[in-house]
């Protein structure tokens, strides 16, 4: 079985993500002046769209050499970074929002997206948004299971456990 850091990096140049992205409501809760993060960014094609409704400070990460190398070429004015460790090259609590498009599902140990959401909740400043779109359950405040199936879901921080 192919691992998934060499499918994304043999598939990097030629795939093309569909997981909606919903602006009209991002709008409404992030301001354009707001740091963001795309975990799991792939070639950049949400953070570009962000760029075009004028948001400035941008930043993606993925574990693809392949798919940054592409992100890059696409948008040269937008921050991408290879991650490998899944530690985030950010200060705790200095990020407005973090974008987590399809990332949980490609996740198959529990343990490994529990780290993924606590390095996010580090990063996060209090009262920070998380856009999570994904096919995947996680709990909210120890008493209810929410699924998300490819459905816009801004959830404040302080709202995950």
């Amino acid at each position: 079985m192919i691992k998934q850091d060499e499918y994304w990096n043999e598939v990097a140049n030629k795939k093309e993500f569909t997981t909606p992205f919903q602006p009209e409501l991002f709008l409404t809760h992030v301001d354009r002046d707001a740091v963001i993060l795309d975990y799991g960014c792939g070639y950049g094609r949400t953070l570009s769209e962000l760029r075009g409704y004028g948001y400035k400070n941008l930043h993606g990460v993925d574990f693809s050499e392949e798919m940054i190398k592409r992100a890059k070429s696409n948008d040269s004015e937008i921050d991408f970074q290879v991650i490998q460790s899944g530690k985030l090259p950010f200060p705790n609590h200095s990020l407005d929002a973090v974008l987590l498009f399809a990332v949980l599902t490609c996740v198959h140990k529990d343990e490994e997206q529990n780290a993924i959401l606590n390095e996010i909740k580090r990063v996060l400043k209090p009262g920070g948004i998380i856009y999570i779109n994904d096919f995947h359950s996680i709990m909210i405040r120890e008493t209810k299971t929410v699924t998300k199936q490819v459905l816009l879901n801004i959830i404040p921080m302080e709202y995950l456990n």
